[in-house]
């Protein structure tokens, strides 16, 4: 239950009262309808998902961390792969050093080296190991994170790559929008989400 309360929040999809109840916001109300929840009519589907990702993107384009994957991720061809994000994290400490993370990114795949990137910022004795399986359990939250659960960025052999259908809206939010918030799962934060959605009360 608390894993799943985690994932609701950090999304701005849902947050704890003051008297500890689970409370959706504006944007989980929008997305339980839009999945048909508990209707049982659901709008939802492949071929409409950037529907659902706009009000996603909107909220999330608050966060820093979100938006350092975003941005790395359009400088990169739109593609990474949790190895390369793994060295990436550990030299960005300000969205500054994206433009430089990114280069190095592109530059370890013409020189098939990840480590040209740097060190891994998940390693043994930290959230992970060397081990495939290990990092991908550190590096998987930070990409569901930015893609909404994976409404919006895709996985494929062990490539994340940001759908075709929302990289305009990316790229507008990137110019006209400021960070604000660190990743969280405060009632806030996730308050501060779902007003940037958009997303209209649903009673």
């Amino acid at each position: 239950m608390r894993q799943t309360f985690e994932a609701l929040a950090y999304e701005g999809l849902a947050y704890r009262s003051d008297d500890g109840v689970l409370t959706l916001t504006n944007l989980g109300k929008y997305t339980a309808t839009f999945l048909g929840i508990p209707s049982g009519h659901k709008f939802a589907n492949e071929n409409n998902r950037v529907i659902l990702s706009a009000p996603f993107i909107f909220g999330l384009s608050l966060i820093f961390e979100v938006r350092a994957i975003w941005e790395l991720m359009r400088r990169c061809q739109d593609s990474l792969t949790n190895e390369e994000l793994n060295r990436a994290v550990g030299r960005i400490n300000d969205l500054s050093d994206i433009r430089e993370t990114a280069a190095a990114v592109v530059r370890s795949r013409t020189e098939a080296d990840p480590r040209v990137i740097g060190p891994r910022r998940y390693e043994d004795g930290s959230f992970g190991t060397a081990n495939e399986s290990d990092q991908r359990k550190a590096i998987n939250p930070h990409f569901l994170l930015a893609g909404a659960g994976g409404l919006f960025i895709n996985v494929g052999d062990g490539t994340r790559t940001l759908i075709p259908e929302v990289r305009g809206l990316v790229d507008r939010v990137l110019l006209y929008t400021e960070p604000a918030v660190h990743a969280s799962t405060t009632a806030e934060t996730a308050l501060r989400l779902s007003a940037a959605s958009m997303c209209p009360g649903i009673d």
